[in-house]
């Protein structure tokens, strides 16, 4: 299947950008972190929609359904769940083994939270839940307040699927509640969202990433994968 990637995660052509230097500045802001969330996939996400199908409910055309509800098919097609964090650092660019590396290595030297953040997440793309767990507790250890590192250990339940989706979620709602203003809780249950075939948390999930900040590297994704969302569910 040949990646279908949303709007502003094109690759640059030989035409001038439209828009101003700041449009344009966007633009590229949004390809790079595209390019460099740490989730092989995501910028194939339309394709994914289209795919499995996303406008219809789970099970139909002949897919079959696990006990939760979540295609079978469906979690075929999907790359490796991880988490989706506001990653800057220029370690993102390697390869997830090679980021494991140099981020332990960092870490070693100088532990942050931002820095184990990045590891679980790379650790969950690598499908290695222990060690992602591990990553986020310590992200969790130094930052207790933070949301993030929360999000990072709700979403490491449902590398099982099953009964760990509907685990995650439940977290995931209870940080929406306690951090609305949090735009990696909303991403992420909309990511979520996803993997479970749930429709309507998706859009309206990363609608609230978006109204939460329309300019930030996530409520940019989220705006383009509404916008490809849109366009798969109205065939």
């Amino acid at each position: 299947m040949v990646p279908m990637s949303p709007p502003e995660a094109t690759e640059p052509t030989n035409e001038p950008p439209a828009g101003g230097p700041d449009e344009r500045a966007k633009r590229q802001r949004t390809i790079r972190f595209l390019a460099v969330l740490g989730i092989a996939g995501v910028i194939a996400i339309a394709a994914i929609f289209i795919a499995v199908g996303l406008n219809q409910p789970s099970g139909s055309s002949g897919t079959s359904t696990s006990t939760s509800g979540t295609s079978t098919t469906a979690q075929a097609k999907l790359p490796q769940l991880a988490v989706v964090i506001d990653r800057t650092d220029p370690v993102a660019a390697m390869t997830a083994s090679n980021q494991a590396v140099a981020l332990r290595a960092m870490i070693q030297s100088t532990p942050t939270a931002e820095r184990y953040m990045a590891l679980g997440q790379v650790e969950m793309s690598l499908a290695d839940q222990a060690a992602a767990i591990d990553a986020f507790s310590h992200a969790a250890r130094i930052e207790p307040n933070s949301p993030d590192p929360m999000v990072g250990l709700a979403m490491s339940q449902a590398m099982t699927g099953g009964s760990g989706y509907d685990a995650a979620n439940a977290q995931l709602q209870a940080l929406s509640s306690r951090f609305p203003t949090s735009q990696v809780v909303t991403f992420n249950l909309g990511w979520l969202a996803l993997y479970r075939r749930d429709v309507a948390t998706v859009k309206s999930a990363w609608a609230r990433s978006v109204a939460l900040g329309p300019h930030t590297q996530l409520g940019a994704t989220a705006k383009a994968l509404l916008t490809q969302i849109g366009k798969a569910t109205s065939k």
